[in-house]
């Protein structure tokens, strides 16, 4: 009889157990899906669906977002999103940088040719800080005497076009616009440049 009433005490222990299990459960339960929503420059698209137990819990949260995604406007860069702000369901976000692919890259630099890579540090008219790693490629070997006058250009190009804009609009331009195509405008007097490539930026500050 003893071992009879031991082993009750184990069933009942064990659904004690399962009682304190659910609480887990119920908060799951308790959260909500967030639309997040890109900015104007980005027609206000969807851009994903993400649980969160309340809109604090929203704030500052990535997404991460294949350039090719936007229809007329493409770039083989992964873009980074991040939420800032929160109107009921719908959470908005800001472009805060992007990254191209290490495989993008490497089938952009041929044998015999020079690849120039510089990184920099922009501040924006908005007053943020943003880190922007930029790739030329030339068609020929260059000397150090060229290569150290191409990241002067590139340097001086990207300060003056941070100064003009606000972060996000750099950002865009740079994943987006035409601002490559007029930095190898400038470069052309150096050398047999080929190719200007914006590789990552993101807002540090």
């Amino acid at each position: 009889m003893p071992a009879i009433a031991e082993e009750h005490e184990k069933k009942d222990e064990k659904k004690k157990q399962v009682v304190r299990r659910k609480p887990t459960s119920d908060k799951r339960k308790a959260k909500k899906w967030f639309e997040i929503i890109a900015p104007g420059a980005f027609n206000n698209v969807t851009l994903a669906w993400s649980p969160a137990v309340d809109e604090e819990q929203m704030i500052n949260r990535m997404i991460h977002v294949n350039g090719m995604e936007f229809g007329s406007r493409k770039s083989p860069a992964e873009l980074m999103f991040r939420v800032n702000g929160v109107q009921g369901l719908k959470a908005g976000t800001r472009l805060q940088g992007f990254e191209i692919s290490p495989g993008y890259l490497k089938r952009m630099v041929k044998r015999h040719s020079t690849k120039v890579e510089h990184t920099q540090r922009a501040h924006t008219q908005d007053n943020h800080t943003v880190k922007v790693k930029t790739l030329v490629v030339a068609a020929i070997k260059l000397d150090r005497a060229k290569e150290t006058g191409i990241r002067k250009i590139v340097e001086n190009a990207v300060r003056m076009a941070a100064t003009g804009a606000t972060a996000e609009a750099f950002i865009n331009d740079l994943a987006f616009g035409t601002f490559s195509q007029r930095v190898l405008g400038a470069l052309k007097s150096i050398g047999n440049v080929r190719r200007v490539e914006f590789v990552a930026a993101k807002i540090e500050s």
